[in-house]
Parts: structure tokens; C-alpha cells; sequence
């Protein structure tokens, strides 16, 4: 069984990337945060994860197990099923927040999705599994790079097969408004500044929802819209990591309940996000 491709991102990189373009899509100081607050190496922090968010990367780390082994010619088996499961724990494993977890029932879901991987994706023909075409985790580990811009997109499609997508874990479908989201507008933008052609571009996503469970695929064609759109998150964002202060910077308290960045950290001198701990304090009160 072949190792796969994790999706460890060197924390002290420097770039525009996608984390923190989305970041400044919801929340102008939670993405100043996440670029400013750093270690005393220059590293970005690794902060708590709800259960969603560390599902999330489990999956992601066990769909990335299949698809390089199926695209190195191994067949499909329970034995690749399990070396996948057992690779999407070991990377939630250890990271903040996930002493917390169910790990069975965690164990469990992967299991069943990756099942119905093999029959909903695989069989399907949505990902061209050709090892001349198929890129994981960007270019095989190595993030896009164009100027200042950086981006490690989780399936990457060449030549005439141009296409990005995006594996994801969510409680509902994915709707049509949501391939013109700030990370889809900058994957594509970057794959035609790169590759001089715009992709296909679709969200693979397994829906957790016990009404809707299963995977689904949404996809469509990237256009110069999408260019647009990332042109105007990209302006955005770097404006805001030139800004002085953060309390020169707009906020949106409707993500301030699950924002890691309300709690401070003293041993960063950071004493977490003044607005964030006042919405809490309401909460609380309420």
C-alpha cells in the first residue's frame, strides 16, 4: 500500500492563500489574526477545531489515501478502505480539540463514506484517475504558486481534463451560489494564471445530513466572472493585512459563538478578540 499525500501546509509560509481569503469573506479580523498571530518562529498557531472542522480533515486525509492509490493502479479493497480510515484519524489525531471526540463513531462515518465513494464518485467518473492527469493536494504536495498568491486545492486535473475540485463534509447540499464562492474564484483564477485555461470547477461533498446522506457532486464551468470575483477577494484582503490595527478593521459577530479567536493565548501576548469575548459575554448573559 502506497503512502499518500498529506495535507500538513508549512505553518510559517507567507502568501495569500485560500484559508485566509475565506477568512476576510466572513470576518475582516479573523483573517488579520490568522496571518498576524504567530509563534516565536514566525508559524502560524494551531487553534482548537470543533468536531466538524477535524471531520473535515479526517475525510479530506482519507479520500486523498484512495484517490493516490487508485491512481498508482491498486485496486479498490477492503484493505485500501481501512489503510484510508486509519489515515484519516491518524491526521484529526493530536490536533487541538480532538481529545473531545468519538472517535468510533468518527471511525465509523469514514468508513461508510469511503464505501460510497467507490459507488457514488469512483464508479461515476467524476475524477479522471489517470496518473498523467491527477494532481493531489495541489501539484502532488506543492502549492500553487503565482506572485503572492498561494493555493493547495485537493484535486487538481491537467491538460485537456483542466478541472479543480474541492472534497468537503457538510450537514446539507451544496447549492448552485456556492461554485462562485471565495475559494472557487481563486482556484480558478490561479489555474488560468498558471496554466493559461480555465477549469472546471465542483465541490465533492458528503453530505452528513441522515435525510440527504451521501455524496454529492456539484460541478460546472469556471468563467471570467470567476476572475472577477477573485480579483475583488484578493483587493480586499491584502488591504486588510496592511491595516495598522485590527480595531481599524469591520467585524461580523455572526461567527463570534464558534470563533477561535476570541480566546486569548498569553503565551503569544494575544489576548484574543475584544469583540468576539464581548459577544460571548452577551451569550452568556442571555
Amino acid at each position: 500500500m502506497k503512502p499518500t499525500i498529506g495535507k500538513a501546509i508549512d505553518p510559517s509560509r507567507v502568501g495569500l492563500s485560500k484559508s485566509t481569503i475565506v477568512a476576510a469573506s466572513l470576518c475582516q479580523r479573523k483573517a488579520y489574526f490568522g496571518e498576524k498571530v504567530r509563534d516565536s518562529q514566525g508559524r502560524r498557531i494551531s487553534i482548537p477545531m470543533p468536531e466538524r472542522v477535524l471531520f473535515g480533515v479526517a475525510i479530506d486525509n482519507a479520500v486523498q489515501h484512495v484517490l493516490w492509490n487508485i491512481r498508482e493502479g491498486v485496486e479498490f479493497s477492503d484493505q485500501l478502505l481501512d489503510a484510508a480510515v486509519e489515515d484519516g484519524l491518524a491526521a484529526m489525531d493530536g490536533r487541538p480539540g480532538s481529545e473531545e471526540l468519538d472517535a468510533i463513531a468518527i471511525q465509523d462515518e469514514l468508513q461508510e463514506s469511503l464505501y460510497r465513494f467507490k459507488t457514488e464518485v469512483l464508479d461515476a467518473g467524476i475524477i479522471n484517475t489517470e496518473k498523467s492527469v491527477l494532481m493531489l493536494q495541489g501539484l502532488d504536495g506543492e502549492s500553487l504558486r503565482y506572485g503572492d498568491l498561494i493555493g493547495t486545492p485537493d484535486i487538481l486535473q491537467l491538460g485537456i481534463h483542466a478541472a479543480i475540485y474541492d472534497i468537503k463534509s457538510s450537514p446539507k447540499r451544496k447549492s448552485e451560489r456556492d461554485l462562485y464562492s471565495p475559494e472557487m474564484a481563486h482556484y480558478a483564477t490561479m489555474y488560468l494564471e498558471l496554466f493559461g485555461v480555465l477549469p472546471k470547477i465542483g465541490y465533492i461533498t458528503w453530505v452528513r445530513s441522515q435525510s440527504t446522506r451521501g455524496w454529492q457532486f456539484l460541478g460546472g464551468e469556471s468563467t471570467l466572472m470567476h476572475t472577477v470575483l477573485a480579483d475583488g477577494y484578493r483587493t480586499v484582503t491584502r488591504a486588510l493585512l496592511e491595516a495598522e490595527s485590527v480595531d481599524r478593521l469591520p467585524f461580523n459577530t455572526a461567527f463570534c459563538g464558534s470563533c477561535e479567536w476570541k480566546l486569548p493565548r498569553p503565551e503569544l501576548a494575544f489576548g484574543g478578540c475584544a469583540i468576539g469575548q464581548s459577544v460571548a459575554s452577551l451569550e452568556v448573559r442571555a
